[in-house]
């Protein structure tokens, strides 16, 4: 079964994604609401795919995918933030390694969609 972490500050949020990830027959094995604690969680679970917010505290979602990424460079990480995909920050998410970039509010048929074609 593929397994998720989600990392994001917004516990509304975490608990949207968990749903949609259910939904996509996706366990939901850690939520972070922090980079740092994201890092942490990740090297605990190692999770099929991370779902990334951009704004959080102790760093930020770029700063913790370069750090999940050192630990594996095949992580599958979604970052997801109401700042958009066509902005700066999402031009250096891509860079970085990030899969794709969703906007808040998430779109359920898109976020679902997307985890449903994860390769197993």
């Amino acid at each position: 079964m593929k397994t998720m972490l989600i990392a994001d500050d917004s516990a509304f949020t975490r608990k949207t994604i968990k749903i949609f990830a259910e939904k996509a027959e996706i366990k939901v094995v850690a939520e972070a609401a922090n980079g740092t604690e994201a890092i942490e969680k990740y090297k605990e679970h190692t999770p099929t795919v991370v779902t990334m917010d951009y704004a959080m505290d102790e760093a930020n979602g770029i700063q913790a995918t370069r750090a999940i990424l050192e630990i594996n460079p095949k992580a599958v990480i979604i970052l997801i933030s109401s700042l958009g995909a066509q902005t700066a920050i999402a031009h250096e998410a891509l860079a970085t390694g990030v899969k794709t970039v969703m906007k808040k509010p998430l779109d359920s048929n898109e976020f679902i969609s997307f985890l449903l074609n994860l390769p197993d």
